[in-house]
């Protein structure tokens, strides 16, 4: 228990005071004083403390919070105050003399030592942090880190690694970034080297005035949302057409990982209002990175197909019956200037030029099966 009081604030903007009750599994921070309304998201304010860590997926996060006694409330408040790259809210103790602009992600430069830590792990050892870094609070499975660029601040992420058939993600998401692009609004991926390994690497698409919240946050408990319900949702806020391009999109790209928390809302960070919805992101799970020829693809005796039916979407029932169901006629043009559109990156010793040439060729197959043609994969 800590016999301190915190603030939660958006940017400048107090919201509340509270304290932190109980020890371990235990800690309860309970509001004291209220001064502004809380976004529904902070309720209860002890499981939004909790959420905001990142180390529940992150095994080098993970280990510097333990380090660095982040893993108690009051600890990781001390640590990070709470500041996210998706929202302007942070929180600070009452013996602390920091203003917004001293401490927020937009406007200083992040630990680098943090960011390459949080990224492979190296030198975990006797470290010393600034809390100026995203890393903390950052979510995801893979290793990734943000960094201070001369545009601006940016996102590289790591593919998988450990076994034959993976290593494959930056690539996908390349690609994947390629069709998106012809399509919706989305995030624009290019590949590149840090520290030795292959990334993806992308620009951030929140700032100071707009932030970002998953829809997982918005549907209603208990509720199975499927394509139309979710549809009829996004249709509520005038954005129906966007999440039709984004569903398009994901059949055509095989993204497997498109899921309740990597699309939702930009929200109006002052009023936290939902404004529209996000640029697409969050693309490294297209192209079937793990599928291997030989093994998955390529043989007369291999069904692929099957293959994907046991990794299919988790918005509709396959990669081809959505984007049927939800296409219009100024979607269709889309799908076919990407049919027509060759997909490109840089091809290496992993991902070789017939690498390339297949994911190609899945893209027009898809694109073809999309626009009602029967088409057949040409391995």
């Amino acid at each position: 228990m800590s016999d301190l009081t915190y603030t939660l604030i958006n940017k400048e903007t107090p919201l509340c005071d509270f304290i932190i009750e109980g020890e371990g599994e235990l800690e309860l921070c309970k509001i004291v004083k209220e001064y502004n309304s809380l976004p529904f998201w902070c309720e209860p304010l002890s499981t939004w403390v909790a959420n905001r860590s990142a180390a529940k997926h992150r095994t080098h996060v993970n280990k510097i919070l333990e380090m660095c006694g982040g893993k108690t409330k009051s600890g990781f408040i001390a640590l990070t105050h709470c500041l996210s790259l998706t929202d302007t809210l942070w929180v600070k103790s009452s013996i602390e003399n920091v203003s917004w602009h001293d401490v927020n992600l937009y406007e200083n430069n992040f630990d680098e030592v943090v960011s390459k830590l949080s990224f492979d792990g190296n030198g975990l050892f006797g470290i010393q942090m600034s809390t100026t870094s995203p890393e903390l609070t950052t979510d995801g499975a893979y290793d990734k880190c943000w960094l201070n660029e001369k545009d601006g601040i940016h996102l590289i992420k790591t593919g998988s690694e450990g076994a034959r058939n993976t290593g494959l993600e930056p690539y996908g998401e390349v690609l994947a970034s390629q069709v998106f692009e012809k399509i919706c609004k989305s995030v624009k991926y290019t590949l590149r080297k840090y520290d030795g390994r292959v990334v993806s690497d992308c620009k951030i698409f929140t700032n100071t005035e707009f932030g970002y919240k998953p829809i997982s946050l918005f549907l209603k408990s208990g509720v199975k949302y499927g394509l139309p319900e979710t549809m009829e949702l996004y249709s509520r806020f005038n954005c129906e057409d966007e999440f039709r391009r984004m569903v398009v999109a994901d059949c055509i790209t095989l993204n497997s990982d498109r899921h309740f928390g990597n699309f939702g809302f930009m929200v109006n960070n002052q009023t936290f209002e939902r404004t529209v919805l996000n640029p697409c992101f969050d693309f490294n799970m297209a192209f079937v990175p793990f599928a291997e020829e030989g093994f998955d693809f390529g043989k007369p005796e291999l069904d692929f197909d099957e293959y994907l039916s046991k990794r299919g979407p988790v918005i509709g029932s396959d990669y081809v019956a959505p984007a049927r169901a939800i296409l219009t006629p100024e979607i269709k043009k889309c799908v076919e200037e990407i049919r027509e559109t060759e997909l490109t990156v840089q091809c290496d010793e992993k991902f070789t030029d017939r690498r390339l040439a297949q994911m190609n060729m899945m893209k027009n197959v898809q694109c073809e099966r999309i626009l009602g043609f029967d088409a057949k994969w040409e391995f």
